[in-house]
C-alpha cells in the first residue's frame, strides 16, 4: 500500500463517471462513515491502515515464523546469495492442500538506505511495497520478491526447498480484459508490476484433478485532489516439478473514495465506489485443466479463461490455445 501522505496528496484531477458493471456506489455524509460503506474486507483493511495506521490483515504472509525456522535460513533457501539483513519481509505459511508443505516469500530492499526507509514507514513491521521514485504516481521500482515452496515437518524433517520461481518475481497485471477500473496513471491499460504484495490467497484453486494453485494478492494506489483509490489483483502460481509457474495475473478489486461537498458542520460528503470480481473454477476442462471464470456481481459481466498448453497458463477468449 502507498503511504497515507501520497494517498491524500492532490496529485491528479478527478474525472467522475458512472459505475461500470459489477460496481457499487454509496454516498456518505462524512469521512467517519466511510468504513460502513466499504463492502470488501481487503478494501476496508486498506482504508483503516491509511486513515488510522491500523495493520492490513496482520500476518497474512506468516511473518511470525514457525518454530525452528529463522528469517536468515528462509532467505538462504528462497533467495540464495542475497543479504538477509535487507529483507523487509520474510513469510512462511502452511499450504492447506498438501501436508508438510509451506509457501515462502522474501521481500528485499535494494540497499541499506531503502531498507531503513521501509522500516521507518512501517514502524519496524514487515512490509513489501515498491520504492517510489518521486516522479509522480506510477513512477516506482518494484520490490525484489522471491517465492518458493518448502517441505517442512517439525521436528522430524528440517526445512528444505521443493520449488521456486527461480528469480525475482517479474509478473505483471493488466486491465485489458477486465470490466474493473484500473489506475488513472496507467492510461494505456498496459501490464504493470505490483506496487505492494499484500497476502497469500489459499482459496481452493483446483485447476486440474491433481493440481491446486495458490494465490498472492497484490495492489496499487493513487491519490486525487479529494480522496484516492486502491486497486488489487491476484497472481496464481502452480508447482511444476522444482519450479513455480505463474498461470494467471488479473485485477480482482478496486475502491475509490471520492470527496464531495462540504457541510456547515465541517464534515464532507464522500462517494465510495467499489468493483470486485470472484474466481470460479468451472467443471469443463481444456487440455486436462478446469476452465476458470472471473465474474462480477452482474450476470453478464464475466470472463472465461481456458488452459493454453503451449504457454502453460490460463488465457482469455481470443488467443488460440496450444495443442
Amino acid at each position: 500500500m502507498m503511504p497515507i501522505a501520497r494517498f491524500l496528496a492532490a496529485t491528479v484531477l478527478l474525472v467522475l463517471a458512472a459505475p461500470s458493471p459489477g460496481q457499487t456506489s454509496t454516498k456518505v455524509q462524512s469521512l467517519d462513515q466511510v468504513p460502513q460503506a466499504i463492502r470488501n474486507k481487503d478494501g476496508l483493511a486498506t482504508f483503516q491502515e491509511q486513515m488510522n495506521g491500523a495493520p492490513v490483515l496482520p500476518d497474512e504472509f506468516g511473518t511470525s515464523l514457525p518454530p525452528g525456522l529463522s528469517a536468515k535460513a528462509v532467505v538462504a533457501m528462497v533467495a540464495p546469495g542475497r543479504d538477509a539483513s535487507l529483507a523487509t519481509l520474510v513469510g512462511v505459511k502452511a499450504w492447506p492442500y498438501r501436508p508438510d508443505t509451506w509457501i515462502a516469500i522474501v521481500c528485499l530492499a535494494p540497499d541499506r538506505a531503502h531498507f531503513q526507509q521501509d522500516m521507518s514507514y512501517s514502524s519496524g513491521k514487515p512490509v513489501c511495497q515498491a520504492d517510489s521514485e518521486g516522479g509522480g504516481e506510477g513512477d516506482y521500482t518494484p520490490k525484489e520478491v522471491h517465492l518458493a515452496v518448502l517441505g517442512y515437518r517439525p521436528p522430524d524433517q528440517p526445512p528444505h526447498l521443493l520449488a521456486s520461481y527461480g528469480k525475482p518475481l517479474d509478473v505483471k497485471v493488466g486491465w485489458q480484459e477486465t470490466s474493473l477500473e484500473g489506475p488513472m496513471w496507467n492510461e494505456n491499460d498496459g501490464a504493470v508490476a505490483p506496487y505492494g504484495y499484500d497476502r497469500f490467497d489459499f482459496a481452493a484453486y483446483r485447476i486440474s484433478p491433481t493440481q491446486t494453485a495458490f494465490g498472492v494478492r497484490v495492489s496499487w494506489s493513487e491519490s486525487y485532489a479529494g480522496g484516492g483509490a486502491d486497486f488489487m489483483g491476484i497472481l496464481l502460481f502452480v508447482q511444476d516439478g522444482d519450479r513455480l509457474r505463474n498461470i494467471l495475473a488479473e485485477p480482482i478489486y478496486y475502491m475509490k473514495n471520492l470527496a464531495g461537498d462540504w457541510h456547515k458542520d465541517g464534515t464532507r460528503s464522500h462517494d465510495i465506489e467499489e468493483g470486485q470480481a470472484a474466481i470460479v473454477m468451472l467443471p469443463h476442462q481444456t487440455h486436462g485443466h478446469f476452465d476458470l471464470r472471473i465474474s462480477t456481481s452482474q450476470p453478464k459481466s464475466r470472463l472465461d479463461f481456458a488452459w493454453d498448453d503451449r504457454d502453460g497458463r490460463y488465457v482469455p477468449p481470443g488467443p488460440k490455445t496450444g495443442k
